[in-house]
């Protein structure tokens, strides 16, 4: 009489091939949620700069600021940015174009650009 085979469990094949599996997963996984984070920093970079933007032009439309000031350095979220402002005219009289760009501190481009008009 020949022994019984046990046929009960996985064999270890099968199990090398559900790691390589749930490896190939993880990584995936892992890459997507790093890219998620970046771009998720992004766009909380980008939106405060836009605030700071806003800010500007607001202070500008109603007075609180008489001159325009260029380089103007503030500390908010985390990080020192710079706004920089350039005045320029427009065809309609007494009306003038602003343009507010705001970068944080080293950078070379803007992180955000607003541009409306005023009448001084």
């Amino acid at each position: 009489m020949q022994p019984k085979m046990r046929t009960e469990g996985f064999t270890l094949v099968e199990v090398l091939v559900a790691l390589a599996v749930a490896a190939i997963a993880l990584t995936a996984l892992t890459q997507a949620g790093g890219r998620y984070l970046e771009t998720q920093a992004g766009l909380e970079q980008r939106m405060a700069a836009t605030w700071l933007a806003q800010n500007e032009i607001v202070r500008l439309q109603s007075g609180l600021q008489q001159t325009l000031k260029d380089n103007i350095q503030i500390d908010y979220a985390q990080r020192r940015w710079v706004i920089r402002t350039k005045q320029q005219t427009t065809p309609v009289p007494g009306m003038v174009q602003l343009q507010v760009a705001v970068y944080v501190q080293g950078a070379q481009t803007p992180t955000a650009t607003l541009v409306t008009v005023l009448a001084p």
